[in-house]
């Protein structure tokens, strides 16, 4: 998803089409029909996908919320930079792919803690 959303010509053409929707409402009717169509497709492999992790790194934001900050943050910074603005960019890239690269936490047993050897949980003698 990160990839796809960063691709420059895709993104390009999405937008090109967004503007034209906002002038034309059968197109504005198409794009909103596909995009949720899409969106349906990739939010269905995203839970499957983050449920692998349910206590990890997304979940706290939620597969819609991560989806959506996966797709709009590419959009946004190709908007920019369509201004010359790049001013931290390369910070959000470099953050989300490390995100993405992380190893899953292990799951939580809900068992605690074996005591340390010799630990009796009693104060030491003094």
């Amino acid at each position: 998803l990160w990839e796809y959303s960063r691709d420059e010509a895709a993104t390009t053409v999405m937008l090109e089409f967004m503007a034209l929707g906002n002038h034309r409402e059968s197109i504005r009717r198409e794009i909103k029909d596909a995009m949720a169509r899409v969106r349906k497709i990739e939010l269905a492999a995203l839970s499957q996908h983050l449920a692998a992790d349910p206590d990890g790194r997304a979940a706290q934001l939620g597969p819609a919320a991560t989806m959506f900050l996966l797709a709009a943050i590419p959009k946004m910074m190709q908007l920019e930079s369509g201004f010359g603005i790049t001013s931290g960019h390369r910070d959000v890239r470099q953050w989300v792919d490390g995100w993405i690269d992380a190893k899953p936490r292990p799951a939580k047993t809900g068992r605690k803690r074996p005591p340390r050897a010799g630990a009796t949980g009693a104060s030491p003698a003094r």
